[in-house]
């Protein structure tokens, strides 16, 4: 005979989280869901709606400003389209940014779409990473992700969806030992607008160079801007390009008359660029090792290269 119990149902989000204390399974030690919560700083717990519509720049802040706050962390950001006006600044002293891979930073403003800015003067900050960042940038947003003074940190799969026409999707001023893994501006992610360049990369200040950059399975396609590229490199100094593509834009990379060389390209797809699949007016020593080209590749400088 069944027994049905006359209890009400209760929904789950109904139900209060009390201090009792939980033991995972195969732990030693029970904690609070209080604590295992805090573990993360999930911008939907503080006030961040991800409609995309609803501002939420201020609840993003306010979990940043908690993680560093504490010493340091991980900021989370759940799956949603995250709207804002003027984008946070991400750049945070010992606080990581991790998003779901259904995650989109929206920007409806001015300026730059996503920002991870650790100053213009001496100020640098080290040894953060940044995973799974979408963003949406719109025709008034001067470049997709802009990171200055950001060194031996980690990028992992940041994508961008549209920025300015003159701008680029991920602009670098000035960064030392950064590993950039996969980073994707493509026409083949309904990108619009398309801007300038896919990836540039520069200095912060005269004297300085951005340098010892490594930059895994890059994929910049369909930037057809008139004098732009899938990747620009200027103040630019041993970094190194690891497989992917940058085909079918303009140009599929240009190596400034500024760069100071040694920068090294393997097994990188340059075709179907409609100006040139390379072009290097640097002071030379650049090295291409198996890499596809399909159009003219221009060196105008540098026997070493």
């Amino acid at each position: 005979m069944t027994t049905w119990s006359t209890t009400p149902h209760v929904p789950y989000s109904q139900i209060a989280v009390t201090d009792s204390l939980i033991l995972a399974t195969g732990s030693t030690t029970p904690r609070s869901l209080a604590n295992r919560f805090a573990e993360l700083y999930n911008v939907k717990d503080y006030g961040a709606v991800g409609d995309g519509t609803t501002d939420d720049a201020t609840p993003i802040d306010a979990a940043l400003d908690a993680a560093e706050a504490a010493g340091g962390g991980t900021v989370y950001v759940p799956a949603g389209t995250y709207a804002y006006a003027t984008s946070p600044n991400f750049a945070r002293m010992g606080v990581s940014v991790v998003a779901d891979r259904k995650a989109v930073f929206k920007h409806t403003g001015t300026g730059n779409a996503f920002i991870i800015d650790a100053g213009s003067t001496v100020t640098t900050m080290f040894g953060n990473t940044y995973e799974n960042i979408t963003v949406q940038g719109n025709a008034n947003s001067t470049n997709g992700i802009y990171v200055r003074s950001i060194h031996h940190s980690r990028f992992i799969h940041p994508r961008v969806l549209g920025a300015s026409t003159t701008g680029a999707g991920i602009r670098v001023d000035f960064a030392v030992l950064n590993h950039w893994d996969s980073p994707r501006i493509t026409i083949n992610d309904t990108l619009s607008p398309v801007p300038k360049y896919g990836m540039y990369i520069t200095r912060r200040d005269v004297g300085e160079t951005s340098t010892t950059q490594t930059i895994t399975n890059p994929i910049f396609e369909g930037l057809t801007q008139a004098d732009g590229a899938g990747l620009y490199l200027d103040y630019a100094i041993n970094n190194t390009v690891i497989g992917g593509s940058s085909e079918s834009n303009t140009n599929g990379l240009i190596i400034s008359a500024n760069s100071l060389g040694n920068n090294t390209f393997v097994g990188v797809d340059f075709e179907l660029n409609t100006t040139a699949d390379f072009t290097v007016v640097d002071s030379g020593r650049n090295i291409f090792e198996n890499c596809y080209s399909t159009k003219l590749a221009t060196i105008t400088a540098g026997a070493g290269n």
